[in-house]
């Protein structure tokens, strides 16, 4: 068996384990910018609500929710009906 390392080796472990990813080196990301991309303008800002609310979906009402989910449990509770009556080969 292996001995049983002492806490001043866990810490020290530890510390190493967290200090080797700051050891990575980073890209350098101004590089990648090409010279169009440097000389275009920003986007034009609009502004928030409105963009949103021409997408917007209709409300659901809960009745209709209701309705949806109550079929949907029939639909599956006559599936398991027929899973549980059908003659295994």
């Amino acid at each position: 068996m292996f001995p049983r390392p002492s806490p001043f080796t866990l810490i020290a472990l530890l510390t190493a384990l967290s200090l080797a990813p700051a050891c990575t080196p980073v890209p350098e990301l101004n590089d990648t910018v090409t010279a169009d991309l440097r000389a275009a303008p920003y986007p034009a800002l609009i502004p928030l609500e409105p963009a949103l609310a021409q997408n917007a979906p209709e409300p659901q009402k809960a009745e209709d929710l209701e309705q949806q989910m109550q079929a949907r449990q029939a639909a599956l509770n006559a599936r398991a009906q027929r899973l549980r009556t059908r003659a295994v080969e």
